[in-house]
């Protein structure tokens, strides 16, 4: 059966089709049933529905991947006998891999100078089957493939050598399954490239090859070549080199890079397939590229010539247990390739490996000698190769681009300058000149020099361990070309479409996203989205046009362009639409910009593991709860309970019943607000145009066409358009609009209190609606400013006690000329009728006014003690003692006053707590004294009457009483001398 259509997108067009005809072979293959098995990922072949609900359910759910075989679906189970191996199986890859594997031995030994006794013994070995009657694996293809499984999870040699043992056991007698890690890795050496050992001066002098390839000393420094037997004596171990270069080289790995079919098509990628929009995408975008081009066309003529890249950086194989030892790699990259092979472990080539325990610094350049003379070789003359894509045979040619390494190896390179004020040599400019950053930084190598990190088991010799390792790797990528159903290492996995992948756990909440995230993400879609290029011209030559002189600046113009362009954008296609040109839906959509609203999970089944988001907020429990359909906006009635069933899992809420009243009111707002935004900006506008009004807005189009048309016909009729113009006329006729934003009379509150040291329920509602009207110079509107200066007016009448607001006229009302009603309750913001304003305990109008009369009344005392002192200036010193006028204390009045002030303030006091008299602070104070008047006829009782011509003497300070009463009156004695 045909199973390709599984990888079409779900809403497409073909996949519906492909869906259909799968179900009617479903139905055909079991004609004595009505129902039909539901391959859905979600029922997994457990339930049976109708042809119908299958169908729903593999568009909305997904093919079950792990459904292999159809059986339950009309296939035929496949016969497994031995005439049929060799068909292609699941996957498409031949089951049986002798004839590959022979390819696989001629192709691997055709650039290779090897013994031919071994190109023999691999020939036998892919041919000959792993045992006797094995029809699917020979000897070599069954060795390949455990080694690969070696490879891809970093088995030990040991390991390996015991599951060689054990597989061996269990096959039949007579397999020829290696036991033994020797066979095993001479056999993948031979499939492997060459590499060279060459012997070097430990004080990184020269190079012992060519003219000297035989000395045993440094004709430089006089070092000995070998190695020291103990380093405490000058004893060598000849033929045991003391510094080693191991060299791979390039031109044989280029070569092979072109016997595959697959790579070699992907190595012209960057002239066949690569996008030429003017985007920097790919080194082939980059003006380095082309100047190339320019300078050498000949070069440039032969697509398949190799461009280049060059790394060297130091690596410490012994990890953590040695701290100075220093390796150095060097690495080839080649650029032809599209920009996500590039830098993939595979096409990373090993070329240099520069033995420790010492870094060569600046000395590098002699270990480069035999690598800088290869791609010399591919520079200046070229070498054959077999194009396996063409089957063609071609002149190969290669250029080293640049080179990439960290700071610190860029002096070792390129000699420039690492240390003091001129050590940066990088600019802006390097990443115009050479491409995307991507795939000119370290970071891909330096994964790269990890895994080769890894492959010491050896701590002795661990270069001898990066070498050998690398060479089996290579082979095992070259022989994953001929061998199914073999994973390589260099490239990870690709995509697999199963269920199990990225599915979300239950339990998602809608969320909305920030308005600056979403103009962010929209902007970056618009930009990378080919349909929505040539608007970005179009509207930088708008902002030119509208803004001439603003627009020289460059940074000011790619601001605004990115501040503006998704609104300009959105405007422009409408004018499309409405001029009837042709608008593709992608454009229509993406002009509308996204959803603030998204569904954000608690977590995600990805590869059969649920990873759980680590904001863990999201998932809660609530009881009581309640559910609310918000599918329409029609009043469900409460006899109707079949409705309920009927609301899709994901068209529901839960709201707890403390929160109903808030929740409906929240969402009687928002869906008033709503249908004012439609028709404020999609009817009204266009009331003269009904061709734009025939369908809904595209971001709105999951309205109904019946309830759009119903909704569009009412917003448009007459009585609608009298109502709305009567709101209009009561808006305009009220000359006092507020200037306040979204913080309200409640904010504006806050602010007057901070300011003023003031609480709230002693600020006048007029002093708020004077601040809310106040423009930020300071001043009023005309029609404002007139009402200002009547209340402030009536503030300075109240201050002098001439003038007294009553409960519901207060000051504001009697300015404005209105009393204060239910409809009309100005300078106290919303949900606060009079009844709550004045009416209230402690309100601040009960407040004011209670406060005033305090103040009256101690206006009025006042002014009875300053009459009384003055009576008592008046007094003279000595009198009759009879007289009437006889001088009070001075001391007493004072203490008069302060009591006469206390009850004052304890009747405020006890106003501000609901008007329950609280207790005297000054209690016992006002027992100890006594009124003037009492006071005044206590002392005259204790004058004596006849004292003439003495004088009075008053004291000058009190005096104790001389016998002790029941009364706490204060008393005054004068003593006065009698005659002999």
């Amino acid at each position: 059966m045909d199973k390709s259509w599984l990888k079409y997108d779900r809403l497409s067009d073909e996949y519906e089709v492909s869906v259909e005809n799968f179900i009617k072979t479903a139905v055909e293959s079991n004609q004595e049933i009505s129902v039909v098995r539901c391959p859905c990922d979600k029922c997994r072949n457990l339930a049976f529905h109708r042809p119908k609900e299958v169908k729903d359910h593999l568009i909305i759910w997904g093919f079950d991947m792990s459904y292999k075989t159809w059986v339950w679906h009309g296939e035929d189970i496949c016969n497994k006998s031995p005439d049929n191996i060799g068909c292609q199986n699941d996957s498409g890859y031949m089951d049986y891999d002798s004839g590959n594997t022979v390819e696989m031995v001629e192709d691997a030994l055709k650039d290779c100078d090897s013994d031919p006794k071994a190109f023999k013994k691999l020939l036998e070995d892919s041919e000959k089957p792993l045992y006797p009657g094995s029809n699917k694996f020979t000897k070599l293809s069954a060795l390949v493939k455990l080694y690969n499984i070696k490879g891809r999870y970093g088995w030990s040699d040991s390991s390996f050598l015991d599951l060689l043992s054990a597989l061996s056991d269990m096959l039949p007698e007579g397999n020829d399954l290696p036991v033994s890690m020797y066979e095993a890795k001479k056999t993948m050496s031979a499939l492997g490239l060459e590499y060279i050992k060459i012997h070097a001066c430990p004080n990184d002098c020269i190079l012992y090859r060519k003219e000297y390839e035989s000395p045993s000393n440094c004709p430089t420094c006089g070092e000995s070549r070998w190695k020291k037997k103990d380093a405490s004596v000058a004893a060598y171990r000849k033929g045991v080199p003391a510094k080693v270069l191991w060299y791979f080289p390039p031109i044989p790995r280029f070569r092979r890079l072109f016997q595959s079919s697959q790579t070699a098509k992907d190595l012209t990628w960057h002239i066949n397939e690569r996008e030429i929009n003017g985007k920097l995408r790919h080194p082939a975008d980059s003006p380095a590229w082309k100047l190339v081009d320019e300078k050498w066309p000949t070069f440039a003529l032969e697509p398949r010539n190799l461009r280049l890249a060059l790394s060297a950086d130091g690596i410490n194989p012994h990890s953590s247990l040695s701290s100075t030892y220093s390796c150095w790699p060097i690495l080839l990259v080649t650029y032809n390739l599209p920009p996500w092979l590039c830098m993939k472990r595979k096409f990373m080539m090993l070329s240099l490996l520069i033995s420790g325990p010492q870094q060569p610094d600046n000395d590098i350049d002699v270990y480069l000698a035999p690598l800088i003379e290869d791609l010399q070789t591919l520079w200046d003359v070229g070498v054959e190769a077999y194009d396996a894509y063409k089957k063609e045979f071609f002149n190969l040619r290669a250029v080293l681009l640049w080179t990439i390494n960290d700071f610190l190896a860029y002096g070792n390179l390129a000699g420039c300058t690492v240390k003091g004020y001129y050590a940066c040599p990088y600019c802006v400019n390097e990443v115009r000149l050479c491409g995307p950053v991507y795939l000119k930084w370290m970071y891909p190598f330096e994964r790269n020099m990890k895994d080769l990190k890894a492959y010491v088991r050896n701590r002795n010799n661990p270069e001898g361990c990066i070498v050998e390792s690398y060479i089996a790797e290579e082979a095992l990528e070259f022989c994953a070309e001929y061998v199914s159903n073999m994973r390589t290492i260099g490239l990870p996995p690709g995509h697999v479409e199963t269920s199990s992948i990225d599915k979300p756990l239950l339990g998602g909440k809608f969320e909305q996203v920030d308005h600056s995230l979403i103009h962010q993400v929209h902007l970056y879609v618009l930009q990378n989205t080919e349909e929505v290029w040539p608007f970005i011209s179009e509207h930088i030559e708008w902002l030119k046009g509208h803004h001439s002189q603003k627009a020289k600046n460059e940074r000011w113009l790619s601001n605004e362009h990115n501040h503006t362009f998704s609104t300009w954008l959105n405007k422009k296609v409408y004018e499309m639409i409405d001029d009837d040109e042709d608008v593709s839906n992608i454009l229509r959509w993406l002009s509308q910009g996204p959803r603030p609203f998204v569904v954000k999970h608690p977590g995600y089944d990805i590869n059969g593991s649920n990873l759980m988001d680590k904001g863990k907020g999201l998932a809660y429990e609530l009881s009581n709860e309640e559910s609310i359909d918000y599918s329409g906006n029609e009043e469900v009635p409460d006899e109707d309970n079949s409705r309920d069933e009927e609301v899709p899992e994901e068209e529901r809420f839960i709201v707890h019943p403390n929160s109903k009243k808030q929740v409906f009111q929240a969402l009687g707002s928002a869906f008033r607000n709503f249908k004012y935004l439609l028709t404020t900006k999609y009817i009204l506008p266009h009331k003269h145009n009904r061709k734009r009004l025939k369908r809904p807005p595209f971001q709105y189009s999951h309205i109904p066409q019946n309830v759009w048309d119903k909704f569009v016909n009412s917003r448009l009729s007459t009585e609608f358009e009298r109502i709305r113009r009567q709101q209009q006329n009561k808006r305009a006729n009220n000359k006092w609009n507020h200037r306040l934003s979204r913080k309200g009379y409640d904010g504006l509150l806050d602010e007057i209190c901070s300011e003023t040291g003031l609480v709230e329920t002693e600020v006048d509602r007029s002093v708020a609606w004077k601040r809310a009207r106040k423009m930020k110079n300071g001043e009023y509107d005309p029609d404002v400013d007139s009402v200002v200066k009547k209340i402030d007016a009536l503030e300075e009448k109240a201050k002098k006690r001439e003038f007294k607001a009553n409960a519901r006229n207060d000051i504001l009302a009697r300015s404005i000329g209105r009393p204060a009603t239910s409809r009309h309750m100005q300078g106290v913001g919303k949900f606060i009728s009079p009844k709550m304003y004045f009416d209230t305990p402690n309100n601040s109008f009960q407040m004011r006014q209670e406060r005033l009369n305090i103040l009256e009344r101690l206006d009025k005392q006042e002014a009875e003690l300053s009459d009384l002192k003055k009576k008592i200036k008046k007094q003279p010193r000595h009198s009759d003692v009879g007289s009437s006028n006889f001088p009070l204390d001075e001391q007493t009045i004072e203490d008069e006053a302060e009591e006469m002030t206390a009850r004052n303030e304890d009747k405020s006091i006890g106003m501000t707590r609901n008007g329950s008299p609280a207790k005297k602070k000054h209690e016992t104070l006002t027992k100890k004294r006594q009124s003037p008047r009492k006071m005044n006829e206590s002392a005259k009782k204790q004058v004596t009457a006849d004292c003439p011509g003495d004088k009075l003497e008053t004291p000058t300070k009190r005096q104790s009483p001389r016998k002790k009463t029941d009364s706490p009156k204060q008393q005054v004695i004068v003593d006065c001398p009698r005659e002999t």
